[in-house]
């Protein structure tokens, strides 16, 4: 056993506290980090069902918009070849449906398997308060890493000339067969003679490890308001996106009404009526992909200060 020098005990005992300490950090970190891909995951699946909706409301479109045309086909008043057009398009979006139902699946699965939750929440997150401002897991962790550094290092320093030690034991033996045994206590103590270079050494190692881990607390610093600050950008961004996306979809639908309108008058030719219908669901996905990608906005900006969902 290890004969503690004076001042090696606190030493070993402020060590030993931040080591515990850096294990608290990381596991906060470990949480942040399957929280992020939690997020992530939340978001692609939200993305699949989204994208699935759409394209069943635009198959439900154009197979009502065939049927239509066919109606007319057989009334007269249209060609065959704008029922094939209509029945073409018709089979495009259907084919489409069925693309993005698989694309849903696969991504709803990937939900599950990773979380364990049949159900997927359809609510987003809310952004955090804005006064908070905890320290970043991350941040804490390097924090924890360069304590726990700098305790090692004044260990090293306050046993720079090496660690006596005390043995002790007991030896049970005869000095030959039919003898009784005979027992020993052993006493021993080791002291470090010489060496000193090697200790200086260990100690300036653990020095050299304390300022790189002090300089890995800034550099985590530093990354983590850049990635707040672009969190915080790319928040802006997608709420400016999310409000124009909303924009172009109201006045999409609106088309939409004035030109079936149109197509029902006999104004308009198939194409064009085709076009606007195409260009009204585009805008809708759109405008669903803006919401979901605010919301990932919102996620990634609470993921930057460390908060968890």
């Amino acid at each position: 056993a290890p004969i503690r020098l004076p001042g090696a005990w606190g030493a070993a005992r402020r060590a030993a506290s931040a080591d515990e300490s850096g294990y608290v950090a990381s596991l906060d970190m470990a949480k942040l980090r399957v929280a992020g891909e939690l997020r992530t995951r939340w978001a692609d699946a939200r993305t699949g069902v989204a994208r699935a909706a759409v394209a069943g409301r635009r198959a439900a479109a154009a197979n009502a918009l065939a049927d239509d045309v066919q109606r007319r086909v057989g009334a007269g008043e249209m060609a065959r070849a704008e029922r094939n057009q209509a029945s073409a398009a018709a089979r495009l979006a259907e084919a489409e449906l069925q693309t993005a139902r698989a694309e849903a699946a696969g991504a709803l699965r990937s939900w599950q398997a990773y979380t364990g939750l049949e159900q997927l929440p359809e609510v987003a997150e809310r952004p955090a308060a804005p006064d908070v401002e905890a320290p970043h897991p991350a941040v804490v962790s390097a924090a924890a890493r360069s304590d726990s550094a700098a305790a090692r290092a004044r260990l090293a320093s306050v046993e720079r000339l090496g660690v006596p030690e005390v043995t002790l034991g007991m030896r049970r033996e005869r000095p030959t067969s039919g003898v009784d045994y005979e027992d020993a206590i052993l006493l021993g103590v080791r002291l470090p003679i010489g060496g000193f270079a090697r200790q200086r050494a260990s100690v300036a190692a653990a020095r050299g490890e304390a300022a790189a881990a002090a300089g890995a607390v800034e550099q985590s610093r530093a990354l983590v308001d850049a990635e707040r600050a672009n969190a915080r950008s790319a928040l802006e961004a997608a709420q400016a996106v999310e409000r124009l996306a909303a924009e172009r979809d109201a006045l999409a639908r609106e088309t939409l009404q004035l030109y079936t309108r149109a197509f029902d008058l006999g104004e308009i030719d198939l194409a064009t009526r085709l076009r606007v219908q195409n260009e009204r669901y585009d805008a809708e996905f759109d405008l669903e992909i803006a919401r979901i990608e605010h919301a990932r906005a919102i996620s990634a900006m609470n993921q930057a200060t460390g908060v968890l969902p």
